[in-house]
């Protein structure tokens, strides 16, 4: 038993001194006495003396393509997960919300996080819990951009599971049951394969582009982008007052109407449709409907630069 911590960094499970009936309760002992290799992934001191590819590698890589800060994080899942999701977290730009109504606790700004918490750790989750532990030859990566993450996992589905059957059904598949099973039983996840559909609400909730997934021969990718309607980006397009307070609208409420547009900003009817016209054709907003109060529109994330007009 001295493969295995009392303790799992961050999961609170207490040390009981019995370790071996509680393993066994958990499934991660085999009938003749010995630990399962994913007793040792889960709660191993050093999974990586036994499991070369166990490990984490994390890095920020700026627009010149220099990694800064590369990390290869190694310890027990439980432990990678802290010490990803701390990376992560501590790599990210701070951002302010800008509204007049964002001034919280004592006058303090209220911060906006670049990336949906619950959505980063769901994908460090998934990265942990279904990759391919006996692939030596493919690590799993997460790389920082400035306007995105990616995830890369070495994990491949049976034949008759897909990419699209797991987004489209929810499919439950697990590649590896009992790690899933404890990181359920510790109130990480739960085990109906919603996983993914979780990451896709928390960024529609945020008024993010939808996370994007690939699946090859090497594995799997899942990339997030961040909030494409920066500071930077409005200058780059040109919009006034108006239309950079409608994006913000937009980005808490999803849509806005004509009707809508003139009262947020106190403007003329002529002056809301000419500036919504403009969003329109410049491909910040899609407009929803031909004519009358039910038209609407809502923010559409195509590729934005100064070229447009």
């Amino acid at each position: 038993m001295d493969l295995i911590r009392g303790r799992a960094v961050g999961t609170g499970i207490p040390d009981i001194k019995d370790k071996e009936s509680i393993l066994r309760r958990l499934g991660l002992i085999t009938p003749d006495g010995n630990i399962t290799h994913a007793a040792c992934i889960l709660f191993g001191k050093n999974p990586q003396s036994r499991f070369k590819n166990t490990g984490l590698k994390i890095t920020r890589i700026n627009s010149e393509t220099v990694l800064i800060n590369p990390k290869d994080l190694s310890g027990n899942l439980f432990q990678l997960l802290e010490l990803a999701e701390k990376y992560l977290l501590t790599s990210q730009a701070v951002i302010y919300d800008p509204s007049s109504n964002a001034i919280v606790d004592s006058f303090r700004r209220k911060e906006i996080p670049e990336y949906p918490k619950a959505a980063l750790r769901e994908a460090l989750l998934n990265m942990l819990i279904h990759r391919d532990y006996f692939n030596s030859r493919t690590p799993s990566i997460v790389r920082i951009y400035d306007d995105r993450i990616q995830f890369l996992n070495p994990a491949c589905f049976p034949a008759d599971v897909t990419l699209e059957k797991i987004l489209s059904q929810h499919y439950p598949y697990h590649r590896n049951p009992k790690i899933a099973d404890v990181f359920a039983k510790a109130g990480y996840m739960e085990k109906f394969g919603t996983g993914l559909e979780r990451i896709q609400a928390e960024f529609d909730h945020a008024g993010y582009p939808p996370p994007e997934f690939d699946y090859t021969s090497l594995g799997f990718s899942l990339v997030l982008r961040n909030d494409p309607y920066t500071g930077e980006r409005f200058d780059s397009l040109g919009l006034n007052e108006r239309q950079i307070a409608a994006v913000n609208y937009l980005k808490r409420q999803g849509s806005i109407s004509n009707q809508e547009y003139q009262k947020l900003n106190n403007a003329k009817k002529a002056t809301a449709t000419r500036d919504l016209k403009a969003m329109v054709q410049s491909g910040i907003l899609r407009k929803e409907g031909t004519t009358g109060p039910g038209v609407r529109y809502s923010l559409m994330y195509a590729e934005m630069d100064s070229k447009r007009s």
